[in-house]
């Protein structure tokens, strides 16, 4: 694995750039979605034959799509393939030129169609005994963050059986970053927003017309804990706290805020009591997700 991991920060992280940078015209990934596709495999030395890395590139992009529509017959997480094989790109710059020229009409090709969450890249080098090891990145788009990572080797160059073996671990890594759509709407308050992790302390803001005012939460346990508010909305400011319960479920679950919140005017302080019901759709995303071990 030497090799492999000497050229790492130069040929895969330069890979996952050119790809972002490659990305930058598609629309916003679709946060409630895993979105992947396969970038680039890249050969580490001249000992490594560089049709080896293009195989086990092609390879894992069937690998990958059998893999992931198992997940999603099993209700594992939502995960979808996007192939964007160099063809692909650049037909899709030849139609954003055609359409600045007035040629096409801009809604020719859906950009959502395009929208990518996350790109795999790798590097392979030869082992000596005919085979080859390797090095699989997956990069969060959004936050450029690697998120999942895997090494091993194609003894005897064993491609397909290498591509099953990588597919299988990226989608089951994957679909363990699970995170929470936190929404809530209560007369003039709506909430409608992520929650990477809902055992650690986290923080809401409202929408217009309460924009400005924010919720810290801080949990207790599985069942709950304390909460505040603070902000500017409406021309007042506004304060208070109290505590929330929630209830989880495979499913997704509730969260409800009951305290006081009072407001300050230049006609005076006025406060009142409420309850505000929430509910916590769960979601697949690698948004949230930090560093790959």
């Amino acid at each position: 694995m030497i090799a492999v991991q000497s050229v790492l920060s130069r040929s895969l992280f330069g890979a996952i750039l050119v790809f972002a940078s490659l990305m930058v015209w598609a629309a916003a990934p679709a946060s409630a979605q895993i979105r992947v596709t396969v970038g680039s495999i890249t050969a580490a030395n001249d000992q490594t034959a560089p049709g080896n890395a293009r195989a086990l590139q092609e390879t894992l992009r069937t690998s990958l799509a059998l893999e992931i529509e198992k997940a999603r017959k099993d209700g594992k997480c939502d995960i979808t393939s996007i192939d964007t094989s160099e063809a692909f790109v650049q037909g899709r710059e030849t139609e954003k030129k055609l359409q600045k020229q007035g040629y096409a009409k801009k809604d020719g090709l859906l950009q959502s169609k395009m929208s990518v969450s996350d790109a795999i890249n790798g590097v392979i080098g030869f082992d000596g005994d005919g085979g080859y090891d390797y090095m699989i990145d997956v990069s969060n788009v959004v936050t450029k963050k690697s998120v999942a990572r895997v090494e091993g080797s194609a003894r005897g160059g064993r491609t397909l059986e290498a591509a099953d073996k990588i597919a299988q671990e990226i989608v089951e890594k994957l679909c363990q970053k699970k995170a929470y759509r936190f929404q809530a709407n209560n007369h003039d308050l709506k909430i409608d927003q992520t929650v990477c992790d809902v055992s650690k302390p986290f923080t809401v803001n409202a929408k217009a017309p309460m924009a400005g005012v924010r919720f810290s939460l801080t949990p207790s346990g599985e069942t709950g804990g304390s909460f505040s508010l603070a902000g500017p909305a409406a021309g007042v400011t506004w304060s208070g706290g109290g505590t929330y319960t929630q209830s989880l479920s495979d499913s997704g679950g509730t969260l409800t805020l009951s305290g006081t919140w009072r407001i300050k005017s230049p006609v005076g302080v006025f406060s009142n009591n409420g309850t505000i019901p929430g509910k916590l759709i769960p979601f697949s995303s690698t948004e949230c997700s930090g560093t790959a071990d």
